[in-house]
């Protein structure tokens, strides 16, 4: 295997993978870099400018804000967290946080 070409098929080390799970990580960027390239030269890519980037997120922070049950349940989140808090700064915080809808996503961005 020469690792120049991405479609060609790699050894497979546990039988039964196929396709993008049999690649490698280098294999499957080149393809995406492709489909990027690609997209792009087609005029079917789009880049956000900053204020349709703004536009969007109001329109998502508005949707979730919508939700009063969501909202009510991260308001007693943050003040069960901060009252432990505050009581015993010496104590160690929960092993497994909780997150907010908002924190989930900024971790997956990770």
């Amino acid at each position: 295997m020469s690792g120049e070409d991405p479609k060609e098929p790699a050894e497979d080390p546990q039988p039964g993978r196929k396709g993008f799970a049999v690649m490698s990580k280098d294999q499957r960027r080149a393809i995406a870099r492709m489909g990027g390239q690609a997209a792009h030269a087609s005029g079917a890519a789009h880049r956000f400018t900053s204020d349709e980037a703004r536009s969007a997120g109001q329109k998502g922070g508005l949707a979730i804000s919508a939700d009063l049950a969501h909202m009510a349940e991260i308001g007693r989140r943050g003040g069960r967290l901060r009252k432990g808090y505050r009581r015993d700064s010496a104590q160690p915080r929960p092993a497994e946080p909780v997150q907010c809808a908002a924190e989930r996503i900024e971790a997956e961005r990770k």
